[in-house]
């Protein structure tokens, strides 16, 4: 079983984001910069200080999906 890199599964997210025209129609390695670039180690320790760990995929997760919207 091989692995799965993030970037695979981003380009399916925003494929199939795209698709359903959740998502702008843009390039694919712009969409994947934008998000891979928001989504930095120092974000998720930044706001591991301001609200429970367990909130903060809901809170990433919602400002991306609303960002490429």
């Amino acid at each position: 079983m091989g692995t799965i890199a993030l970037t695979d599964v981003i380009q399916v997210a925003i494929k199939e984001g795209q698709d359903q025209g959740i998502f702008r129609n843009q390039d694919f390695d712009v969409l994947e910069a934008y998000i891979l670039h928001l989504v930095h180690p120092k974000l998720i320790s930044a706001l591991r200080l301001h609200m429970p760990v367990e909130d903060i995929s809901k809170t990433i997760s919602a400002f991306v999906l609303k960002g490429l919207s």
